[in-house]
């Protein structure tokens, strides 16, 4: 018997950037919470931003 294929959202390739300066404890809190979601810093925040991005957009309609 062949094996499923998981069901997977296919990757939109990330292309564009974003430069943020943060305080050395800001950056501290940042990785740490990352690290606990077992996320990298780049994948946690843009995750983090685009969820409350969605969220504050959404309160305003």
């Amino acid at each position: 018997m062949a094996k499923q294929k998981s069901k997977q959202k296919p990757t939109k390739k990330l292309t564009e950037r974003i430069n943020l300066r943060v305080t050395e404890k800001e950056l501290e809190l940042l990785e740490l919470a990352s690290e606990n979601d077992d996320r990298s810093l780049s994948n946690w925040a843009r995750r983090v931003l685009v969820h409350e991005a969605k969220r504050q957009l959404s309160k305003k309609t």
